[in-house]
Parts: structure tokens; C-alpha cells; sequence
């Protein structure tokens, strides 16, 4: 009984239980109840007390983890994911000169942690300058690149982004449709066609608003509320008059996560989301590297 006594003691003296989220032992007894930023569930049955406010045709709403609590982890209950290949992540990177202190757990799961960039701002002897190191926090959070990111992360909703000629999405032709489920393959495309600057996928669970007239809706697979992709490579988009321009990547990926942002998170149509990432865009610049430091303008598609 000693032994059971401290034993519990022990285990009650941690606050964080399975997925590494904070235990509630006041409600199902010890170590049966987990509690995260957007839901609160059962860590006997991996099943949430409350309904998921984004319901998945495929799933129940009382589901979390997508029903596998040992593969997934999920801390607040929501996600950035980012495809795990070079591309992905260097893409992610490159939205502003702080990229350097986004971090990925083994999932993708992207995260902020400043404390990759402390090695600056640390002399020979390991004194860290703490005005320079805050300094560097503060200009980060003013970067409209690194915001950008960080909403994504901080966000309830579950977003992913991957350079990827391969994924599944869900479609249908008409609003009263069942979804179905399909896969997109541009793997097979030639690297240098100049149709290249069609091959993105920018889809949200918040209709377009204009389906009717391009043919059908479209909306992310595997769970999540929105989704980017964007071919591997140069990037040239159409102008006005139909004559293709090469654009910078990062301006481009810019533009498609903003504009997924804005109809995931404010529920905005396609035309609403695309107006306010040009607005957004006037006050943001590519990092020096990859635009001579001039501010970029990602130019509607025709």
C-alpha cells in the first residue's frame, strides 16, 4: 500500500500526460483525462468531450488524433504540417529572413522556437546579449513573412503546405454532390513545360464562392482545414495580356498561404482572400537573397 501511496504521489506530482498535454485528474480520476488548448479528451478511449467544430466526412466528430493516438500527436489541437523534403521546408524558410528559427517535430509539425537563434547574439565565453537577442524577437514578430508562419501555427485550424506534384484532395461538380475523393499527379510532367505555372493547388474547407463558374469545388484531404501546394520548381505565372513572367518563390508561396489563411480562418471567398493578400503584400519584401531585396508583386492569374 506504501509502495502504491507513493507511486501515485509521484504520478500525480507531473502535469502532463499522454501526447504531452496537461492532465485533469479531478475529472476521471488519475491520468484518465487530458486537457489542450481547443479540446479536452479521454486518454482511455482517445475520444474528445466535445464535438470537433471541424466536422470530416470521413471520421467521427468525437475523434481526435485521426483515431491513432500513437502515430499522431497533436499538443493544442491544432497544426502546420509541412512536407518533410527539402523543398517544403526551405520554402517555409524563405518567407523572411527569421526563418531560421522555425522548428519541425518529427511529424512536421512546425513550431517557433528563438532559442535556434541565441548562437548570434552569444560572445566567446557563452554570454548571451540580452537587448540584441530581444531585439531580434521583436523585429521577427514585426516581419510579415515571419507572422504569417505564426499564425499559421498558433491557429485552431489544421493547415499543410508541401512542394509536392502528388496528393489526395476531395472534389465534386455541384454544391448538392457527395465529396469524393481523388488524387492529383503531376509526377509525370515534363520539368521545363511552360504550362508549369498552373501546377499549384491552393484549397480550403470556405468555398471559393465562385465554383459554379469554374467548374466544381474542391477542399483539403487527410484532415485538414487548408491545404497549399506548389510545384518544385521556377514558377512563371500569366499577365494581362497572356505573355509568362518568372516571379520569385517565396513571393508566390506568400500570396497562396495568405489567401489560405484568410478563407480558412476569416471564412472569406476566393476574390476577398485575393484582394486583401495584395494589400498585404505592399508592406512585405522577399529576403535579400532572393529578389535583390525589392519588394515583390505576385500579379493575378489569368
Amino acid at each position: 500500500m506504501e509502495r502504491q501511496a507513493k507511486q501515485g504521489r509521484i504520478a500525480d506530482a507531473y502535469s502532463f500526460g499522454f501526447n504531452g498535454q496537461m492532465k485533469d485528474n479531478e475529472v476521471a480520476g488519475m491520468g484518465n483525462h487530458n486537457t489542450a488548448m481547443f479540446w479536452e479528451y479521454d486518454t482511455r478511449t482517445a475520444w474528445r468531450w466535445n464535438l470537433d467544430p471541424k466536422p470530416q466526412i470521413n471520421i467521427s466528430d468525437y475523434s481526435v488524433l485521426g483515431n491513432n493516438p500513437i502515430y499522431n500527436i497533436d499538443l493544442l489541437g491544432n497544426t502546420f504540417h509541412v512536407s518533410s523534403d527539402k523543398q517544403s521546408r526551405q520554402d517555409i524558410k524563405d518567407l523572411g529572413v527569421y526563418g531560421e528559427v522555425i522548428a519541425y517535430d518529427a511529424k512536421g509539425i512546425a513550431s517557433i522556437d528563438f532559442n535556434k537563434a541565441k548562437h548570434k547574439f552569444t560572445d566567446a565565453t557563452g554570454k548571451l546579449d540580452e537587448a540584441k537577442f530581444n531585439k531580434y524577437k521583436d523585429d521577427a514578430l514585426a516581419d510579415k513573412g515571419f507572422n504569417l508562419i505564426k499564425d499559421l501555427i498558433d491557429d485552431p485550424q489544421k493547415f499543410h503546405y508541401g512542394a509536392e506534384k502528388k496528393f489526395p484532395i476531395f472534389y465534386k461538380k455541384a454544391e448538392t454532390d457527395n465529396w469524393l475523393l481523388g488524387q492529383v499527379d503531376r509526377s509525370k510532367e515534363v520539368d521545363n513545360s511552360a504550362n508549369r505555372f498552373n501546377w499549384f493547388s491552393n484549397t480550403s474547407i470556405t468555398p471559393r464562392g465562385d465554383e459554379e463558374t469554374t467548374g466544381g469545388y474542391e477542399k483539403p484531404a487527410d484532415g485538414y482545414d487548408g491545404a497549399v501546394r506548389i510545384y518544385p520548381g521556377r514558377i512563371f505565372i500569366a499577365n494581362s495580356v497572356g505573355s509568362l513572367s518568372p516571379v520569385p518563390r517565396a513571393s508566390f508561396i506568400f500570396h497562396e498561404l495568405k489567401e489560405n489563411y484568410y478563407r480558412t480562418v476569416k471564412g472569406k471567398s476566393y476574390d476577398d482572400a485575393y484582394n486583401q493578400s495584395i494589400l498585404d503584400e505592399s508592406t512585405h519584401s522577399d529576403p535579400v537573397q532572393l529578389n535583390d531585396g525589392k519588394d515583390y508583386k505576385v500579379y493575378r492569374l489569368y
